[in-house]
């Protein structure tokens, strides 16, 4: 399961929900989990797809842009992590 913060309901981004109800942020978080894995588990496209509009319906515009974001600033990290332990590790032997 993908631990990411949500913006703050007092947060600029978050024009479009100012107030959600924690059932509706649960079901949002339940639809961005499943895409992400979904994702990271190269799913079918049909699949992914059908995720991505529940995502998309189960969270406000603003959270889903922030998701996405953080999610691809992740990747590139992680990317980033593993090229310099292949780098360091081969310098090493």
């Amino acid at each position: 399961r993908h631990s990411r913060s949500a913006p703050s309901s007092a947060d600029p981004r978050c024009g479009d929900a100012p107030l959600m109800l924690v059932e509706e942020r649960k079901k949002c978080y339940e639809a961005r989990d499943a895409y992400f894995a979904c994702l990271d588990d190269n799913g079918a496209r049909r699949t992914v797809r059908s995720l991505r509009k529940a995502y998309e319906r189960a969270c406000p515009a603003s959270w889903v842009k922030h998701f996405d974001a953080k999610r691809d600033e992740e990747i590139k990290l992680r990317k980033l992590l593993e090229t310099r332990e292949t780098k360091h590790g081969a310098k090493e032997e």
